[in-house]
């Protein structure tokens, strides 16, 4: 995702929460990129999931970041908690 993508997805992110919209922002992308992970989660997206997981897992994360939990794609934890540490 390119810088300016990553901008266009940070004001729209910022106009949500300022309006206080009650939609949620699921990332589905075809990166396991940590940066755009730390970014999306920085930015305060619900949920990050890859282009390449089941529906079972495509299943789960929608409905955890519906009932209001941040839904990360399990084999991407490892980097963001790697990241919350520091």
């Amino acid at each position: 995702m390119t810088n300016k993508k990553l901008a266009v997805m940070k004001n729209v992110l910022e106009i949500m929460k300022d309006q206080k919209v009650s939609s949620k922002v699921l990332f589905l992308t075809a990166t396991d990129n940590p940066d755009l992970l730390m970014k999306a989660v920085d930015m305060g997206c619900d949920g990050y999931i890859l282009k390449k997981s089941d529906s079972t897992t495509l299943r789960k994360a929608i409905h955890s970041v519906y009932n209001g939990e941040l839904y990360i794609e399990p084999e991407l934890m490892p980097i963001l908690n790697g990241w919350l540490k520091s």
